[in-house]
């Protein structure tokens, strides 16, 4: 606010250093509006003491902080783009001019009427009344509009810019009515404002029609415009110095810049010589261990073959086996006594006659439960081959020779030996270790009415 104050006092230094100091601030504070507030001052700044220049350079920045962005304010962005639309226009570079009046337009549909659109009306009014022909009737009617709705500096500004397009139009009555108006603002308006007059067309056509008051009224306009000019070329020139001093200063921060990235390109060139070392380190590294891994593999593979040797030596074993089976079984008497095995041939033939057949029916079941529990006893194996038989408590008392209650007392160590739980139960294991030989119908049912009767007596 105060760098305002000091614009419109004619103090440029001043309101200079103020906006540049706000915009360093907010940079500071990574405040993305404030920084395109104080960009947007700059530039209307410059707009204001007609340095069309340094405006388009600040409103050029502005409008590259606003696509960035995030938390975006429309008036703010609606201004960012007048000015750019301004600058261009005082430039005379109107190629691009149309894009940012869209925006801007787009920006202040929603807003009030004089917080932004009024400025978007003027500009593209006066746009389209230099231009001409058939642009002429729609610029004068947006000018017409900020006549009847704008602000005081604004309707003067319309009524200068219609004044002008309607001398062009040789239409003498509504350019005089224009310029009535003009000069009504200018000099009799509670807040006095001030515009850029372009006083040679006004003063040749009074001079042209005999008007001499109107005339002089416009030279005397002309006269203090004339000394403000002045005053306007003074502070050019000051800007002059400041932008030079400005870049002076950029151009020595660009110095400093380059010994830094100098600096940089060394550390740069330092960490890749580094990093060539510690790469040729590893690589070493890793043909090292390939060469490691290769023995290891060979190894391996040696280790394989004698595995590979020991199955074919298995194999070799199992298919004896199978002979000598296949060869027991052409005996009718030891076929018979195979197809009947019974519990009984442990009690009539022996143990061992006993295992022999089970083990030709069974060939896998001992195999399995041995490598399940190691440490299993002799009676516990035939016990276990006895279940696979459906034999319950009470034959394997009278198989065994040995009394009902022991039975039940070889089943709970057999139990805890396997580290069974008690939902599980001891047939459900043998049928596990039976495999896919056979299922078995094993009989738990008469176990545990003989459990019963045991804890009864």
């Amino acid at each position: 606010m105060l760098g305002s104050l000091y614009k419109k006092n004619g103090q440029l230094n001043e309101a200079l250093a103020l906006f540049h100091q706000s915009k360093e601030e907010a940079e500071a504070r990574k405040d993305d509006l404030a920084v395109l507030n104080s960009l947007n001052s700059l530039s209307d700044l410059f707009l204001y003491w007609d340095i069309p220049e340094y405006a388009d350079m600040y409103a050029s920045e502005a409008v590259r902080v606003e696509r960035n962005t995030k938390m975006k304010n429309p008036m703010i962005s609606a201004q960012t783009y007048i000015n750019k639309g301004r600058a261009l226009y005082s430039l005379e570079e109107t190629d691009s001019l149309y894009l940012y009046i869209d925006k801007a337009r787009d920006l202040c549909k929603h807003m009030p009427y004089n917080s932004g659109m009024v400025d978007v009306d003027i500009l593209h009014g006066s746009y389209l009344t230099d231009l001409g022909g058939d642009s002429l009737h729609t610029g004068i009617k947006e000018l017409w509009h900020v006549t009847q709705q704008g602000t005081p500096l604004s309707r003067a500004k319309a009524y200068h810019q219609l004044a002008q397009t309607y001398l062009k139009c040789d239409d003498s009555s509504n350019a005089e009515t224009m310029l009535d108006s003009l000069y009504t603002l200018l000099n009799h308006s509670n807040l006095p404002s001030y515009i850029t007059i372009n006083y040679e067309p006004i003063l040749t056509h009074y001079f042209t029609h005999n008007k001499q008051h109107k005339a002089e009224q416009y030279a005397k306009l002309m006269f203090l415009e004339k000394q403000a000019f002045k005053a306007k070329r003074l502070n050019y020139n000051l800007v002059e110095s400041i932008v030079d001093l400005q870049t002076e200063q950029k151009n020595k921060d660009l110095r400093i810049a380059q010994l830094r990235q100098s600096n940089q390109r060394l550390w740069l060139f330092n960490f890749i010589i580094i990093f060539a070392i510690i790469f040729s380190i590893v690589i070493a590294l890793f043909f090292r261990q390939k060469r490691y891994h290769k023995i290891n593999m060979r190894r391996a593979e040696e280790k394989f073959a004698s595995v590979v040797k020991e199955l074919n030596k298995s194999n070799v074993e199992k298919e004896k086996i199978k002979q000598e089976i296949d060869e027991f079984l052409k005996d009718n008497d030891n076929r018979t006594e195979l197809e009947t095995l019974t519990p009984f041939i442990l009690k009539n033939s022996g143990e061992t006659k006993f295992r022999q057949c089970f083990e030709l029916l069974y060939p896998l079941f001992l195999h399995r439960l041995r490598e399940r529990v190691p440490s299993i006893t002799r009676r516990e194996e035939l016990l276990s081959m006895l279940i696979v038989l459906k034999q319950g408590t009470k034959e394997v008392a009278e198989l065994l020779s040995i009394a009902p209650r022991s039975v039940l007392m070889l089943r709970h160590r057999f139990r805890q030996k396997i580290g069974m739980d008690t939902e599980y139960s001891l047939e459900s294991f043998i049928e596990e270790m039976l495999g896919a030989d056979s299922k078995l119908e094993l009989r738990s049912e008469s176990d545990l009415e003989l459990k019963e009767d045991m804890v009864h007596e």
